[in-house]
């Protein structure tokens, strides 16, 4: 079980690990929708509901700095 804390790296790191999978799924728009629904429960601060969506659209460096 995840702890609300833990949501946000969580979902970098499935981003991070599946960014290729969900572009080749086309799958990318609905891990987008469900980053903005974390975010608007509060779920997820602005920095990191960016930094996702730069990640699996290719915008962001491997090692963090864009």
């Amino acid at each position: 079980m995840i702890a609300d804390k833990q949501i946000p790296v969580a979902c970098l790191q499935f981003g991070q690990q599946k960014r290729e999978l969900l572009q080749e799924k086309g799958l990318v728009p609905n891990y987008m929708s469900h980053m903005v629904n974390l975010f608007d429960f509060g779920l997820l601060p602005p920095a990191v509901l960016k930094r996702g969506m730069r990640m699996v659209l290719g915008l962001e460096e491997e090692d963090g700095v864009s």
